[in-house]
This record gives C-alpha cells, structure tokens and sequence, in this order.
C-alpha cells in the first residue's frame, strides 16, 4: 500500500513538474505589432515571471519594459502587466489568456484603465511567436 502511495505521488509531482514546463522558460516572445515578452523564470507550479514591452503606437506607456506576472497549466496560460514602472504610470493593466502551442501563443486580452468609477474596458486578441 505504502508502495502504491508512493508511486501516485511521483506521478501527481512529474505531472505538476511537466505542465509548468509546457511554457518554455527562459524564452522571447513578440506579436504581431511588435510588442516583446521575455520570460525569465517558472517554479514547479507554473508561476512565471518576465517583462513585456508594448510597441502600441497609440500607447502612452509604449516602448518600456513593465513586469509581467503569470500562471501555466499545461498548454493554457494566464498572465498580466501593471502599467507602471519607477518612469511612468499609466492607471491601466492588462491581462492575457490563452494557450501554448509549439513555438506559438493565442491568446485573449482585456485591459482595464482610468480610475475605478470611470474605467474603461478594451478587449482584443493577441499571437505571440517565441523568436
């Protein structure tokens, strides 16, 4: 029985162990518009760390890197970016998810900004490709 418990808890630990490493980390990243995360660290339980880069051209907080914080189970992936930084504040954040595909993330956006009584909403669909 000992032996039994034993072997179920290797498995359930080697399962947590892959599903965090289906996100490839240390990696670079950049979408379609030419904004970059860099992925710099993931622990056993698939929180990962990095810094994201916008090249939004409408983007008041654009071309500065901001730290990104996140979460991988498997293939799907979760993370997002306080727009603010010891340079700027932008009184926004943004968060993604989607899921991992080979060297290819799909992922789905909303980024809220302005003050809680009057934020505002946008959404959209991002492709990021690991360079």
């Amino acid at each position: 029985m000992q032996r039994l418990a034993a072997i179920s808890s290797l498995l359930l630990i080697s399962t947590v162990g892959a599903s965090a490493q289906s996100l490839p980390v240390p990696s670079y990243w950049k979408d379609g518009a030419g904004s970059e995360m860099s992925l710099h660290s993931i622990d056993a339980k698939g929180a990962f760390t990095g810094t994201f880069v916008s090249h939004a051209a409408s983007f008041a907080c654009a071309n500065a890197p901001f730290d990104l914080h996140g979460q991988a189970h498997g293939h799907h992936v979760k993370f997002s970016v306080v727009w603010k930084n010891a340079l700027a504040d932008c009184k926004s954040h943004t968060s993604w998810s989607g899921n991992v595909a080979g060297n290819t993330m799909h992922t789905w956006w909303v980024q809220t900004s302005g003050e809680k009584r009057a934020a505002k909403k946008t959404h959209g669909a991002d492709t990021f490709v690991k360079q």
